[in-house]
């Protein structure tokens, strides 16, 4: 049986820019396969559709530019191309030790990527970027 878990971008500020559903097969999950899951999804989404130049995703891909728009940041490349799962999700696991983001788990501040995560019910994960600005 598949477990979801509610993926909420915010600023520090708390605004909510960004929401998703990620589902897992196997419960409890670590912050690492959080991340893992939502970079490949992140990658997959941009993939499908040839015609995008905007990356909404946890981290920038390699040669994106970075466009402040408000308050957000937009990861904008010059043209369509595959993005790669695998290399974006060593540059969020890097950024995820930097402190570029952190996440809070139902409320509750998580700093070790192999903590463990129960999914239940409307399990809600928010990413909180330290800065929009931190980019490329």
């Amino acid at each position: 049986m598949m477990k979801a878990v509610i993926v909420r971008d915010r600023t520090t500020s708390g605004d909510v820019f960004h929401e998703r559903v990620l589902e897992f097969s196997r419960v409890p999950i670590t912050v690492r396969d959080l991340i893992r899951e939502r970079v490949r999804a992140e990658a997959m989404d941009f993939n499908r559709n040839p015609a995008a130049r905007v990356y909404h995703g946890l981290v920038p891909p390699a040669d994106a530019q970075c466009i402040p728009v408000g308050d957000l940041v937009e990861y904008r490349l010059g043209s369509h191309r595959r993005i790669e799962w695998e290399p974006q999700l060593a540059r969020a696991l890097e950024g995820f030790a930097r402190g570029d983001y952190f996440l809070m788990v139902d409320g509750r501040h998580v700093q070790d990527l192999d903590a463990e995560i129960a999914i239940g019910r409307g399990t809600l994960v928010s990413f909180v970027k330290q800065s929009m600005l931190v980019c490329c």
